[in-house]
């Protein structure tokens, strides 16, 4: 119930947060799918490297403060988790030799980052 309660108040923040015209937040979300692709691999022969599609997402937080007409600042701290699929085929231990058997191996790698993106805009707009 906490966590609700905490996501709400994430996405509510843009709105209550917009009182002053000067300062501004918000809330970003986002999705993704990576995909790991190995290249020039020194695998042994008969031996089969493979990457596979994995999904993942980033969640974060930005502020944004007006200093004049044409310039802003804008800062904000961003997670971002993902993960890879590394499969590794046509192994053979001992066992396999015996049984006439292939073995393969799966990793899943996940990767997690924290990210504080910062931004200082001008703007050289000429009204007319």
């Amino acid at each position: 119930m906490k966590t609700i309660r905490i996501i709400t108040i994430a996405f509510l923040l843009p709105f209550l947060c917009y009182s002053q015209n000067k300062f501004s937040a918000g809330i970003n979300a986002n999705s993704g799918i990576s995909f790991l692709q190995i290249k020039e691999s020194q695998a042994a022969s008969g031996i089969n490297e493979k990457g596979g599609l994995r999904f993942g997402y980033s969640v974060g937080v930005q502020v944004q403060y007006k200093l004049s007409e044409k310039t802003f600042l804008r800062s904000g701290v961003n997670y971002q988790s993902s993960s890879n699929r590394h499969k590794i085929e046509g192994l053979r231990f001992g066992t396999d030799i015996i049984n006439g058997t292939e073995s393969s191996i799966q990793n899943d790698i996940a990767i997690s980052s924290i990210g504080i993106p910062s931004r200082f805009w001008l703007s050289n707009r000429i009204k007319k």
